[in-house]
């Protein structure tokens, strides 16, 4: 399963994508395979504790990373996705 620092959650709300894969920032989101056990962690913490409006999209970047690293996700992995995802969020304008 994929996972994104950027999420649909945000880009929607933000106008910057209709629904999921229907806009080149949601199309272009860079993403890391998850199991599907890790996949529903996340997925559970992000909802409880990752803010999806009246953020930035660098504080919304910053509490994706928070949740990884919670769940002891490698380092390595939150980092190479951090870069593309700050690089993404500069290009549309919103870090």
């Amino acid at each position: 399963m994929q996972h994104a620092y950027l999420r649909d959650e945000y880009l929607i709300p933000n106008e910057l994508s209709k629904n999921r894969l229907s806009s080149d920032a949601s199309k272009n989101n860079p993403v890391i395979a998850l199991d599907k056990e890790l996949h529903k962690k996340v997925n559970q913490l992000q909802k409880e504790d990752v803010q999806t409006s009246g953020v930035t999209g660098r504080e919304h970047i910053e509490g994706n990373i928070r949740v990884l690293k919670e769940l002891n996700v490698p380092e390595k992995q939150i980092k190479k996705l951090a870069k593309k995802s700050v690089k993404h969020a500069l290009d549309l304008g919103i870090f």
